[in-house]
C-alpha cells in the first residue's frame, strides 16, 4: 500500500473502526461497525457469519444493507449461507485471504450463478452482484466470512476498497476467534462456570505481567505434567526463552489493545511427546462476564492435539517437498499472505502448490483440508 493509499484509509477513521469491531464482538451490536463500512466502500450490503460444520444453520449471522429487503428472503438467505454463490467460490480461499471479482484478473465470476434457481431467487434479488470480503475462521470446526457486494448496475469496487478490507480482514479474524473463545462457552450455569469446566483446553485469564488471575483445572492438570509449559510465581511460563519472550509480546499487545500489532501475531506452536501444543492469545473487555475482574487483562487458550504422522500424509498424497513444507505451515496456522515472504516466492506460486494439494488430497476447502488431516493423528 502506498503513502496516498494509507492516507485515505486514514481519512476513513480506521482507527475508530477497528476499535468498534473489537467492542461489537462483547455488545453483539455490530450495525454501527457495518454500517460505516457500507458508507466507505458505497456498498449495498456488509454482511458476516460463522457456522458449525457440522450443523446445517448459522452459530452467528448479521447483515446490514443500505435497501429494504423482504423479511422471508432474508430468513432463507441466514438459513443457508452455504448455497450462496460467494461462499461457494471462496471455498478454496484460506483463513485471513481477501477475495474478490473486481479487479483485471477476477477471483470470483458471480456471472456464473446467473440463471440458477438458487441465486435466482435469493442472492441477486437482495441485490449482489460485484463483491469482496475476507475468510475469517477455516480451522475445520467452525467457517465464518465477511463480505461486502453491490448491485451490478453499480460501479465497480476499487483497488483502495481492496486494501481497506485487506487491513480489516485480520482484525474480523481475531474478532471471530474472540467470539469463538467467549460466546460459545455460554451455556446456562454462566460464563464464568463454562469457563471452569472446560475439559479439552487450558483457559487463562492473565494480567499484563503474566501474572494468571483466573484459570481452569484442565490447565492446571495438563501444565503440570507439560515440560514446554509451568505456572512460576503465579505466572504463565514457556520454559524456552524465545517462545517466552513471543508470549510476553503477544500478551502485553493484547492487554494494550494495540490493534496493529495484534493483527500480525501468530499462534505459538509448540510441540512435545507426541503432542502439537497451539497457544494463542486474545484480548477481553475490562470487567468482564468471568468475574469481577477490573483490570486489563486477556485470555489465554492452550490447546493439546495429537502430533500428524506427516510421513504417512506425504506418502498417501505423494507430495512434493514443497507442497509438504506449505502444508504444515498452514496447519500450524500460519497465513499465507505471511509465507510468500518466508518461502521466497510469489503468491500465485503458493496458490498453485495449494490447488495441487486439494486435487492429491481430494478436498475442495480449507475445512475439508483440516478434517482430513486430522485422520492422521
Amino acid at each position: 500500500m502506498n503513502n496516498k493509499q494509507a492516507a485515505s484509509l486514514v481519512k476513513t477513521k480506521l482507527f475508530s473502526i477497528i476499535d468498534e469491531i473489537y467492542e461489537a464482538v462483547y455488545s453483539n451490536e455490530w450495525s454501527l461497525v457495518l454500517d460505516q463500512i457500507i458508507a466507505i466502500t458505497q456498498s449495498n450490503k456488509a454482511l458476516f457469519f460463522m457456522r458449525d460444520v457440522n450443523e446445517a444453520e448459522t452459530i452467528m449471522f448479521q447483515l446490514c444493507s443500505s435497501f429494504e429487503y423482504d423479511k422471508k428472503l432474508y430468513e432463507s438467505y441466514r438459513k443457508q449461507p452455504i448455497k450462496c454463490p460467494i461462499y461457494i467460490d471462496t471455498q478454496e480461499f484460506l483463513e485471513g485471504e481477501v477475495c474478490h471479482n473486481v479487479l483485471k484478473n477476477t477471483q470470483i465470476d458471480l456471472s456464473n450463478y446467473i440463471g440458477v434457481e438458487y441465486s435466482q431467487s435469493r442472492f441477486f434479488p437482495m441485490p449482489s452482484y460485484y463483491y469482496i470480503g475476507g475468510i475469517l475462521i477455516r480451522d475445520g470446526k467452525y467457517d465464518s466470512i465477511f463480505g461486502l457486494t453491490k448491485a451490478i448496475d453499480s460501479a465497480p469496487f476499487s483497488e483502495e476498497d481492496i486494501n481497506f478490507i485487506s487491513v480489516l480482514t485480520p482484525h474480523f479474524c481475531r474478532a471471530m476467534s474472540i467470539f469463538k473463545s467467549l460466546r460459545l462457552y455460554k451455556k446456562q450455569n454462566g460464563l464464568y462456570q463454562c469457563f471452569l469446566n472446560q475439559q479439552d483446553k487450558g483457559l487463562l485469564i492473565c494480567d499484563k505481567q503474566q501474572h494468571i488471575l483466573l484459570m481452569n483445572k484442565y490447565a492446571l492438570d495438563k501444565f503440570d505434567r507439560s515440560s514446554f509449559i509451568s505456572i512460576n510465581n503465579h505466572r504463565l511460563v514457556i520454559n524456552h526463552p524465545i517462545y517466552n519472550q513471543m508470549l510476553v509480546n503477544y500478551i502485553e499487545n493484547s492487554v494494550d489493545h494495540e490493534y496493529f500489532s495484534i493483527s500480525q501475531q501468530k499462534v505459538i506452536v509448540l510441540s512435545e511427546q507426541g503432542e502439537n501444543i497451539f497457544i494463542n492469545v486474545l484480548p477481553i473487555k475490562h470487567k468482564n462476564n468471568f468475574s469481577d475482574i477490573d483490570v486489563p487483562c486477556c485470555l489465554i487458550t492452550v490447546m493439546f492435539e495429537k502430533q500428524l504422522n506427516w510421513e504417512a500424509i506425504i506418502s498417501e498424497f505423494a507430495l512434493t517437498p514443497k507442497e509438504s513444507q506449505l502444508l504444515k505451515a498452514l496447519y500450524q496456522k500460519q497465513k499465507i499472505n505471511d509465507l510468500t515472504h518466508q518461502f521466497d516466492v510469489s503468491y500465485n506460486t503458493l496458490r498453485t502448490h495449494l490447488q495441487s494439494i486439494f486435487h492429491k488430497i481430494s478436498v475442495n476447502s480449507q475445512t475439508d483440508l483440516m478434517i482430513k488431516l486430522s485422520l492422521f493423528k
